[in-house]
């Protein structure tokens, strides 16, 4: 628990620094990395906002990487919330 408190803090500061410089490339990989985080801390609204953030960055970037980064998420969501064709929809769509 000690250790993803810290991660979520150090992705926290990242992503305040990105926002503050106007580094808005950098915003998806924070923001996924924060949801990641969020979904092993079990705190899955979290996680959904960080992952609904990075997918809305990705589509205005045109950011295929990121964008497939944030559907894993979707999919780790569905999984915790007993959903597993979903969740697997949506790992197929993030490997496409």
């Amino acid at each position: 628990q000690e250790d993803t408190e810290a991660a979520r803090k150090f992705y926290e500061e990242a992503l305040a620094l990105a926002r503050q410089e106007s580094l808005k490339a950098f915003i998806p990989g924070f923001t996924h990395n924060l949801a990641m985080v969020a979904c092993f801390q079990e705190d899955y609204k979290a996680a959904l906002s960080y992952a609904l953030e990075s997918l809305k960055i990705c589509e205005e970037l045109g950011d295929k990487i990121n964008t497939g980064d944030a559907l894993g998420i979707f999919a780790a969501l569905a999984t915790a919330a007993g959903e597993p064709a979903k969740a697997s929809r949506l790992f197929g769509a993030a490997q496409a």
